[in-house]
């Protein structure tokens, strides 16, 4: 594809703003009523082949609810890999700074993130800073995602629920935000 029809693909994009806005993330279920602790443990007394029917219904639960948390990050990275693509190629140009910055106050606003100026042409690059970016952590930790043991503290937590986890995505301290 020529440097043309790559503008216009990103001028398309600026066009369709709307549908590139990140959805919101599914709510931790009511029925699930196990902490983080009680999770893991019901893991990994399944993985032994030793799980109690209660215990094996709430892995049921968390493994529904966590799909659809992944879903909506897969959608998400989709969007920022289309997102910073479309702000490469507009840079490629070198004229159309106005919609550069469009698009760079989008991905902050609706993404709580940032890009290099310019962006890397590079496409393992591009995946690499979307999926890092498109993960909540605040719904669905890292413990929580690998099925680990949680952190000393944060035992009795339930994931998905209001509270203050460390946000691992860009804040507005970092350069660049």
């Amino acid at each position: 594809m020529d440097l043309e029809q790559r503008i216009q693909n990103a001028l398309d994009t600026l066009n369709q703003l709307d549908s590139f806005r990140p959805k919101t993330y599914p709510e931790r279920p009511e029925v699930l009523t196990y902490d983080d602790n009680q999770l893991y443990e019901a893991y990994q007394s399944e993985q032994h082949g030793k799980v109690s029917k209660a215990a094996g219904e709430q892995l049921r639960y968390f493994a529904s609810w966590r799909s659809a948390v992944w879903r909506i990050e897969a959608h998400s990275e989709g969007n920022l890999i289309a997102l910073a693509s479309a702000i490469h190629n507009l840079e490629l140009g070198g004229e159309h700074s106005s919609e550069i910055r469009i698009l760079r106050a989008f991905v902050r606003d609706h993404y709580r993130c940032a890009l290099p100026d310019p962006v890397p042409g590079v496409r393992s690059w591009i995946e690499r800073w979307a999926g890092r970016f498109a993960q909540n952590r605040r719904v669905l930790p890292l413990h929580m995602r690998t099925m680990s043991r949680p952190p000393i503290g944060e035992g009795g937590r339930k994931s998905g629920e209001q509270q203050q986890y460390m946000d691992y995505g860009a804040d507005e301290n970092e350069p660049g935000f």
